[in-house]
């Protein structure tokens, strides 16, 4: 009778134990879940500003262009007005 009180003892015991790390696995992933999804948030939010930059970056690179275009325009005409001047 004694072993198998001492049994019954050990197997609640033992399912206390389980029952706990079951309680920490839950608590585990949940966190790890806040996680996952706290980093997806981030990095949809880094893409999306990565796209914003990526467009700026074009306008300005569209802009750079033009004002480069313009300087040699404005080059010609400062050469086409000195030769014209020295003629």
């Amino acid at each position: 009778m004694k072993m198998l009180e001492k049994d019954v003892c050990e197997k609640q015991d033992a399912l206390v134990s389980l029952r706990q790390q079951l309680d920490d696995l839950r608590a585990l992933k949940h966190e790890l879940a806040f996680k996952l999804q706290s980093s997806d948030l981030g990095v949809k939010q880094k893409s999306e500003l990565n796209s914003r930059l990526e467009e700026k970056t074009n306008q300005m690179a569209a802009t750079i262009k033009q004002l480069e275009q313009r300087l040699r325009q404005a080059r010609t005409l400062e050469w086409v007005a000195i030769s014209f001047s020295n003629a």
